[in-house]
């Protein structure tokens, strides 16, 4: 049973670290879903208005982009904690337990106000019009 769900961890990991769209002019499954769940707990469960979310109804192009860069945002955070709870234990650590709090603070306030800057310059964005070209991707018509 572990090794399974071991395994589904390690593709789960690579396919969301894959590009956006494959050779074969296919989109990122794993973005898909992260940015199609992400819309829906942003409108159904937090009621905020399009305009002003990070993700979007459409189209899948848009989406998948905006998946992708949930999971960088994600990653800057975790990062950030990461190593603001070791910079906090290894001050505990010293004999003299210098005061760090001003580092973290600052640490906190960098990294809340890129994530912030980064919902703004997505909510504003060129990629949100409905005829923006990607370039590296076009919509199959069947």
């Amino acid at each position: 049973m572990s090794r399974n769900l071991t395994s589904s961890m390690i593709h789960s990991i690579t396919v969301a670290f894959s590009p956006q769209v494959t050779a074969s002019n296919t989109l990122n499954p794993i973005h898909l879903a992260i940015a199609t769940r992400g819309y829906w707990i942003q409108s159904r469960i937090l009621h905020i208005p399009d305009r002003y979310g990070f993700f979007s109804p459409g189209p899948p192009r848009l989406q998948v982009y905006q998946g992708f860069l949930f999971i960088a945002l994600c990653m800057m955070v975790i990062c950030s904690i990461f190593c603001g709870a070791s910079s906090v234990l290894l001050a505990s650590l010293t004999p003299d337990h210098k005061p760090i709090w001003k580092a973290v603070v600052f640490m906190v306030i960098l990294v809340g106000g890129t994530v912030a800057m980064i919902w703004v310059t997505e909510c504003f964005s060129k990629r949100r019009a409905l005829d923006y070209d990607w370039g590296d991707w076009k919509l199959r018509k069947d």
